[in-house]
């Protein structure tokens, strides 16, 4: 407002749980990787909807449904690939090409896969296309049963040069009883 700004739209915060509480990372005023992947799957509210009214300035008149259940995404990305002389992301560009497999097909009531920069080879199969591929997407209905899940999903997914970090949503007894349980309402009025 200072700014005569007039912004409509997301604004995503990105925190970081430390010694000293939480701290401010990022604002991101989008909907990006891996932040769509953890809200999407428990929002009941239709999306279209609801930009829809953020669009008309009637965001006030939505009621935001939202399952109460944690999810939990571990991001797959394309890495060096073993043997060849290509060291890979963040040192260069990738081996791209890569064959994928272990995707699950649909997205169910515990998770599923999210993919971008991933393309079809010549004979339709999946093959990476270079950073983020695949977000292993887990539900349940506690962080650690989400976490689980998530890793699971990712565990199952296969391809040469494959990263991923192994301490997204670690270590739950910094994060406090509210964030390891289900007691959050479903639905929440939205605000502007």
């Amino acid at each position: 407002k200072r700014d005569r700004l007039d912004y409509t739209g997301f604004a995503y915060l990105g925190l970081m749980l430390t010694a000293d509480g939480p701290k401010v990372l990022e604002i991101n005023v989008r909907f990006g990787d891996s932040e769509a992947e953890c809200v999407f799957p428990r929002l009941r509210s239709g999306l279209s909807n609801l930009c829809r009214l953020v669009l008309q300035r009637r965001i006030g008149e939505a009621i935001l449904d939202v399952d109460p259940d944690p999810c939990v995404t571990v991001a797959l990305a394309q890495g060096q690939v073993p043997g060849d002389a290509n060291p890979g992301w963040p040192f260069q560009a990738p081996a791209v090409g890569q064959a994928i497999s272990g995707l699950d097909t649909g997205f169910d009531g515990d998770g599923g896969h999210y993919v971008a920069n991933v393309r079809a080879d010549a004979i339709g199969r999946p093959v990476t296309a270079g950073g983020r591929g695949v977000h292993s997407v887990g539900k349940g209905p506690t962080l650690s049963v989400a976490r689980a899940r998530a890793y699971q999903r990712a565990m199952r997914v296969h391809f040469s040069g494959k990263r991923f970090r192994t301490d997204i949503a670690g270590d739950l007894s910094k994060l406090g009883a509210v964030f390891a349980t289900n007691d959050h309402p479903a639905a929440r009025r939205a605000t502007r």
